[in-house]
């Protein structure tokens, strides 16, 4: 499946093909194949994941196959959308339209907010299995301007800079360790060293070790350990704010806030950890 994003698609036409699929409903691709899944986060310039009732992502492939996901919740870590194409393996005679996809079709992707169509100024992921029937692909999609092509949008690189060529992605603006596209993906400031994904100590015993961090909505939160600085391992926790003892391995934020959390050290595996780090998708 090879990717091939379009310069516009209107609306009436959008409307009309999905019309085309509804009457069609009944027919199958030939033979069929496994679908193939599509998923991923949908950021706008500023970085922050996008999700409301009237937010879309569409993926339209050349033979006017169209499937359309919703961007209003977080479907699991990491992902705000999710497109499930329906694949047709191309070893037969298909006497009639099905709206299937098919290896090595071209096909565009499009994100629709408030009826209006933007073509993604950067999609990032790994194309490797990308159209491969049963295979799911991830691809990370950011709407805005990016005139000078670098990753940055424009409006985030103009809060460093009236120049935009003069912010670079590999570049560490404030120099707090993150270079300026880490700081976009995870929401953080560039002109500012105090902001960032840091991670808080709050107490450590043998029972226990309790940590502190801000979230941002819509982003996801990991916590791992080492105890050489070399090998790191997913490690869960508790959120203190929770009546539940349950531990989980993440944490979706829902809104801006600060959050408490509590490892417990009491097992012999976390006990010898002695270095701690927070990711965030």
């Amino acid at each position: 499946m090879k990717l091939i994003l379009s310069q516009e698609i209107k609306m009436k036409k959008i409307t009309s093909i999905i019309l085309l699929i509804t009457t069609m409903g009944a027919a199958k691709a030939y033979p069929p194949a496994p679908h193939h899944m599509i998923e991923g986060v949908v950021r706008n310039e500023q970085g922050r994941p996008l999700i409301g009732d009237n937010i879309k992502v569409a993926v339209l492939s050349s033979e006017g196959g169209l499937e359309i996901s919703e961007v209003n919740h977080v479907y699991r870590p990491g992902v705000n959308y999710s497109l499930k194409i329906p694949m047709e393996s191309k070893n037969g005679i298909n006497y009639f339209k099905t709206g299937a996809f098919s290896q090595e079709m071209p096909y565009q992707l499009n994100v629709i907010v408030n009826g209006k169509v933007y073509i993604p100024i950067e999609i990032i992921g790994k194309f490797s299995k990308i159209g491969l029937p049963g295979e799911t692909t991830f691809l990370d999609l950011t709407i805005g301007e990016d005139v000078d092509g670098d990753g940055l949008p424009d409006a985030w690189e103009r809060t460093l800079s009236s120049n935009i060529n003069d912010v670079n992605p590999n570049d560490d603006s404030d120099g707090d360790g993150m270079s300026n596209l880490d700081e976009f993906k995870s929401g953080s400031y560039a002109f500012d060293k105090n902001d960032g994904v840091v991670l808080n100590i709050k107490n450590v015993n043998s029972k226990r070790a309790m940590f502190s961090f801000n979230v941002i909505s819509g982003r996801t939160y990991f916590l791992e350990a080492s105890n050489n600085f070399k090998l790191w391992n997913s490690v869960k926790f508790k959120v203190i704010e929770n009546e539940s003892d349950e531990l989980s391995e993440y944490f979706i934020a829902k809104k801006f806030d600060t959050l408490n959390i509590e490892i417990p050290m009491d097992s012999n595996l976390n006990n010898s950890y002695k270095f701690f780090k927070l990711k965030v998708k």
